[in-house]
């Protein structure tokens, strides 16, 4: 069906002049290659004859590239909220002991939870400041609720290590998670008082134009800055202000 009407969509466009004859891109026995040639053609026409040639690149790919990571979040923060919600369902049904025996009944078990800190932190962390967002706009910080949630980790590490055979190798791999963790945490603090100073002078990121611009590059710069703080090797610049 799509096909169908694309290629009646096409035919009466090109029937009716109503494509400019400059249009490479997805039509027939025409291609991208063409229209590098014909770039190319007027470049070195305008160089012949002025002796300069201006252009100016947009780069379209990026900002969908933009538009893609955007609704990436918002999946992944979607995702979280149901797994979240999800979580309070199974607490409603997890056992727990009493007087050396384990308690199965439904209405005990709810009642338990529902009357435990665990369900106050639940809950706080499923705040739906997220509708915040229709008013003020996009703002990560605003889900900051849902870090709450963080006793769990401890817990299961608590839970792991009673059970595993190999309680010093789970200690290892605790402590590199936490160090880990905490250089993302660190280096995403960072780069927020960097960019909220305006990133101006040498203990800021070095944000300008290039690769120092790019995500990528700006989340690696920042985790490295963490690590040397934390690690305390490494020379780095003098903070400038009280908030640094």
């Amino acid at each position: 069906m799509e096909r169908t009407v694309n290629n009646r969509l096409l035919t009466y466009l090109e029937d009716n002049d109503l494509l400019s004859d400059r249009q490479y891109g997805f039509r027939q026995r025409r291609s991208t290659g063409n229209l590098l040639v014909y770039a190319t053609h007027l470049w070195g026409e305008a160089l012949e004859k002025y002796g300069e040639a201006l252009a100016v690149a947009l780069d379209i790919s990026k900002a969908f590239d933009k538009i893609m990571c955007h609704y990436f979040w918002v999946v992944c923060d979607g995702i979280g909220d149901v797994v979240f919600a999800l979580d309070l369902v199974v607490q409603l049904r997890t056992g727990y002991l009493e007087q050396g025996l384990m308690v199965y009944d439904s209405k005990k078990l709810a009642k338990h939870y529902i009357y435990s800190r665990a369900f106050l932190l639940d809950i706080t962390a499923l705040a739906p400041l997220d509708l915040l967002q229709l008013k003020i706009g996009t703002n990560p910080l605003i889900r900051f609720p849902r870090f709450l949630k963080v006793y769990r980790a401890v817990n299961c590490y608590y839970i792991v290590e009673s059970r595993t055979v190999y309680p010093n190798f789970w200690r290892v791999i605790n402590l590199i998670h936490i160090l880990l963790i905490l250089a993302h945490w660190f280096g995403c603090f960072y780069f927020l008082l960097s960019e909220a100073e305006g990133f101006q002078g040498d203990w800021a990121y070095p944000h300008r134009p290039g690769d120092y611009a790019t995500l990528t590059r700006k989340y690696l710069g920042s985790l490295y800055w963490s690590t040397l703080t934390l690690t305390t090797i490494g020379d780095l610049p003098t903070p400038e202000t009280n908030a640094e």
